[in-house]
């Protein structure tokens, strides 16, 4: 009877042992799981605040999708669109569940805490608002080249500074290009950091 006591105490005690301790999960994760995304810490995120309208070229922004799926990027998509777009949103959404969703117009400035770039491709005011954002948040903008903001400088990996990266088409192989090179930036999360320092750095001169 002692012995069956003592290996059951064993069996207990290793089974302690083996037991993975829960880990928190980072803000990227709460938010993900909040809106049903795949959850992972060093997942890409591309994050679309640009009001969806036609005269924002939101017509680009849906040339873009199937690229931005292939390539795996979460997306999360502010909920302000022309019905139009409106429903390409919600079905692009509804297919790709795990990795976009479409967050409302009281929550969308939540996204800026866990995302990685701004997408834009319109150069009004309300856009310059979202991109001076961005950057004091350390959300990398990706914007075009003759974008009308003086604190903005496209990162020269050679030099490593800059806080934004360029496209110089407003086309979606153009854009596509400079979103690819920012991820391939974001691998290296030592040069990432160094970017994201440099972006909110610069948000505050």
């Amino acid at each position: 009877m002692a012995k069956t006591t003592s290996m059951t105490a064993e069996r207990t005690i290793v089974s302690k042992k083996e037991k993975p301790k829960r880990r928190s999960l980072t803000i990227k994760e709460k938010f993900q799981k909040k809106h049903g995304l795949y959850e992972d810490k060093n997942h890409f995120i591309v994050l679309i605040t640009t009001p969806l309208f036609e005269e924002n070229g939101a017509n680009i922004w849906t040339d873009l999708l199937p690229g931005l799926s292939d390539m795996g990027f979460q997306i999360v998509i502010r909920a302000n669109a022309s019905s139009v777009y409106k429903d390409i949103a919600e079905a692009f959404a509804d297919d790709h569940s795990a990795l976009c969703t479409i967050i409302s117009e009281e929550e969308y400035r939540d996204a800026y805490d866990v995302a990685d770039i701004l997408m834009t491709f319109s150069k009004d005011q309300e856009t310059i608002s979202q991109v001076t954002y961005a950057l004091s948040k350390g959300v990398i903008p990706i914007i075009s080249h003759d974008f009308p903001l003086e604190n903005i400088e496209n990162y020269n990996p050679n030099l490593e500074n800059g806080n934004v990266f360029m496209y110089y088409k407003t086309t979606p192989w153009s854009i596509f290009a400079t979103i690819i090179r920012a991820y391939e930036n974001y691998r290296f999360p030592y040069d990432w950091k160094n970017i994201c320092r440099y972006a909110m750095q610069s948000s505050q001169s």
